[in-house]
């Protein structure tokens, strides 16, 4: 929804001609100068989005933050703002040159990569930029956004232009310094999830070096800090595109080092590894804007609502992977899942591109939230299979019986607790159906975007139906049955078939939206289950009992259960990471099939809504 609408004028002076975004933190408009005879943007806040927040006033401030710092900059790829900050309707509005053009993501949602020619004259362009931020000013001013969404190329020159200063600060380099910890995953250093540390510009090289990563290759880096925690290592970009030469490749690596120390200093010595050189820039600074003094000095914080507690050398002390023998030949291969952070469900970005029209369809995926999960487990590398599944229940109910390496299907959420619950006796270990929040972290392996694959997906990379296709996706085959697991690439974690061949079975009541979820689940994604599970009770109508935190035993108010990752038959929009489905306990047909998960305690804990 927007603040202003078409043709609305604006201080007698600026005329608005049309909203350029869906509409997030903040709204920026297409308008009119008509003093100056010139196209213009306008941005605002989005009140509709935040104007009920108790930091209202903050985010006011911020946002004035923004139109400063931008008026303290000139350069030719920095986007220009007018000194004029005025209100209208009780917001704060910054006047912005218009620029005619679009971000660098609409290609790489089209499934383009940039060449390495392009994407270097790209990061050079926005590499000057950031140098004249971080040298041209008394203090150092840091980006500390930037990522293919924030960079802009003018249609009619193609030159790069670096936008949305909402989360630059100043910073005193060799002193610690407090800012928010706001960030876009994927493109943020570990650094930047600490409130309070010693940032530098190394901060935007690893930025700037992710941005590059990204152009060349159409995939985003795991996380930062998921990087640090793990000590996973970057896989170079000339292996996902031989075109790129293994010398950028390199200078990537080194410009995404996981400790700051350990990258080039300076923008200006990143480059270089780049071979671009840096032109001596014009330093003077632009006029500030007339800014009321309620507004002149602004620190604004946001307190992060989750503090991660790592268990000192608990995934240190766990193998990377075991092998069940079930006998007769008959292997079950579970991974170990390292214990992290993530953004559970959909963002609003994904829900505007999908589904311009109306969001309902994706109600279910919202609010996206963090989740911890707080400790490590092990998830089955596969879905489990019909020669599983005669090994453990001396039977194979599936509709297609096509070979003991296919998944088994057919089968119910009491017919998994069934197999759990021999499983353990023959193993002697505590094994389970994964919570739902277990699932979408172990699916998205670190990964934001739509699918493990990336923004879209083909029947190259799973099995669903090639009929329909998702974003600027192709149509592919439909092959109408399961296929063998590990027909296809695995993701990051090492785990095969999270997107499509058999709707999973989590251990999870649905809810209808992340809203009714309880705050206790959201901020602890790793349920523990008992070594036995939970049985359904009663009339044989598919209620069961819930234990709650106070240790009470009630009905629960749902007797259906979640089921993730689509099927051989769905759209491929019905197989993202994000999409959520349900169904009856009792219920199965040749859709629905499962994955276990395995911890080591014994403790059984499900969250409820009191």
């Amino acid at each position: 929804m927007t603040m202003f609408q078409p043709q609305q004028v604006l201080k007698n002076r600026y005329r608005i001609d049309a909203s350029l975004t869906p509409g997030g933190f903040g709204l920026t408009y297409r308008a009119f100068d008509l003093k100056n005879n010139q196209p213009v943007a306008i941005k605002t806040l989005n009140r509709h989005l935040h104007g009920d927040r108790p930091n209202w006033d903050e985010m006011q401030e911020k946002f004035v933050n923004e139109a400063m710092v931008l008026a303290t900059l000139q350069h030719p790829h920095i986007v220009k703002v007018y000194p004029q900050l005025f209100q209208a309707n009780g917001l704060w509005c910054m006047v912005m040159e218009y620029v005619d053009g679009s971000d660098l993501m609409k290609p790489l949602r089209d499934g383009q990569t940039f060449s390495e020619a392009q994407a270097l004259k790209i990061i050079g362009q926005v590499g000057a930029a950031l140098h004249h931020m971080h040298t041209s000013q008394d203090q150092v001013i840091l980006h500390r956004d930037v990522k293919p969404n924030n960079i802009l190329l003018r249609k009619d020159t193609q030159e790069a232009i670096l936008i949305d200063f909402g989360l630059a600060r100043e910073v005193d380099i060799g002193a610690i310094n407090s800012i928010t910890n706001s960030l876009t995953e994927g493109f943020a250093p570990p650094e930047q999830y600490k409130r309070r540390d010693n940032f530098t510009p190394a901060l935007d090289v690893y930025a700037l070096a992710a941005t590059l990563y990204t152009l060349l290759s159409g995939h985003m880096m795991i996380p930062g800090n998921y990087r640090e925690e793990h000590n996973i290592l970057v896989k170079p970009v000339h292996e996902l595109n031989p075109k790129v030469s293994k010398e950028i490749s390199e200078a990537i690596i080194q410009g995404t080092a996981v400790q700051a120390s350990d990258r080039p200093p300076s923008i200006q010595q990143w480059l270089a590894l780049l071979g671009i050189g840096q032109k001596q820039e014009n330093t003077a600074p632009r006029v500030l804007p007339t800014v009321p003094n309620q507004y002149r000095k602004t620190t604004i914080q946001i307190p992060r609502k989750i503090d991660i507690t790592q268990p000192p050398n608990v995934q240190k002390s766990l193998p990377k992977s075991f092998t069940e023998d079930l006998e007769n030949g008959v292997k079950l291969e579970m991974l170990l899942i390292p214990a992290g952070t993530f953004m559970m469900g959909t963002p609003d970005d994904e829900i505007a591109r999908c589904k311009k029209d109306s969001s309902d369809g994706f109600r279910p995926e919202t609010p996206q939230h963090r989740v911890t999960i707080p400790k490590p487990f092990y998830m089955g590398k596969f879905l489990v299979t019909q020669g599983q599944w005669q090994a453990v229940m001396g039977k194979n109910p599936s509709s297609f019986k096509n070979g003991d390496n296919h998944p088994i299907d057919s089968v119910s959420w009491n017919d998994c607790q069934e197999f759990i619950k021999k499983l353990n006796k023959k193993t002697k270990k505590s094994y389970r159906l994964p919570s739902e929040a277990e699932w979408e972290y172990a699916c998205r392996a670190g990964t934001t975007t739509a699918f493990y694959f990336g923004e879209t997906i083909s029947t190259d990379q799973a099995n669903y139906c090639g009929h329909y296709v998702y974003g600027k996706g192709r149509k592919g085959v439909y092959r109408q049955e399961t296929t063998e697991v590990g027909s296809f690439p695995a993701n990051t974690f090492g785990l095969y078939d999270m997107h499509g061949n058999l709707w999973e079975w989590c251990a999870d009541p649905w809810h209808d939206t992340y809203e009714e979820k309880p705050k206790e689940a959201k901020e602890n994604g790793c349920i523990v289950w008992s070594d036995d599970p939970i049985w359904m009770h009663g009339d044989g109508r598919g209620e069961f009992f819930v234990y709650h935190s106070d240790d009470s035993v009630r009905w629960s108010a749902s007797n259906e259960r979640i089921l993730r990752g689509g099927s051989w038959n769905n759209n491929p929009s019905t197989c993202r990471s994000a999409n959520r489905a349900r169904g009856k306990p009792d219920h199965s047909n040749r859709l629905t099939g499962f994955r276990v998960a395995c911890v080591s305690s014994s403790t059984l804990k499900i969250c409820q809504n009191q």
